[in-house]
């Protein structure tokens, strides 16, 4: 199970640099273009994925107040950007650290955004960080195709599979 963990966390990684490398590449004014998607912009929607990641890290380690990141904050696209890649790499060493499985099937509690109490597993936790990064990234690749950008990373998760053999 650790296995699969690592490798979803490193994927996960591995897909969120390449997406901002290609977002850091473009021209602000396209990046913060209104595309009327979930989140409108390709900023607004990488800056999601990032404070997901980072609410939800924040939870795995039991941090005593858990919120946005991005309240007040005064960094541009590109800390943005660094930001989000440090916070994927901090789910990849949080996953090294873990000892064994039992670590994974461990619950923890916290409060969801509407305020109610939830407890969940860490595995669960680390799927759903790589799963919900996949589907945003899916809308960033609409963003691209909209804003004729012809450079799109393959990101699937069998091509991180293969860059690695």
């Amino acid at each position: 199970m650790k296995e699969i963990a690592l490798k979803y966390t490193a994927y996960n990684l591995w897909a969120n640099r390449l997406f901002a490398d290609v977002l850091l590449s473009l021209p602000n004014e396209v990046v913060e273009k209104n595309l009327k998607g979930s989140f409108g912009s390709m900023r607004a929607t990488a800056e999601h994925i990032w404070v997901a990641e980072h609410i939800w890290l924040q939870r795995l380690l039991m941090a005593e107040k858990v919120g946005p990141p991005n309240e007040n904050f005064p960094g541009n696209f590109e800390t943005v950007c660094q930001a989000w890649i440090a916070c994927s790499e901090a789910y990849l060493h949080f996953t090294e650290k873990i000892f064994d499985d039992r670590g994974l099937l461990h619950e923890f509690h916290y409060h969801n955004i509407a305020g109610e109490q939830q407890k969940s597993s860490v595995w669960e936790c680390l799927l759903h960080v790589a799963n919900h990064g996949s589907f945003h990234r899916g809308q960033l690749v609409n963003y691209f195709r909209q804003s004729g950008v012809k450079t799109i990373p393959t990101t699937d998760f069998m091509a991180y599979c293969h860059s690695k053999k």
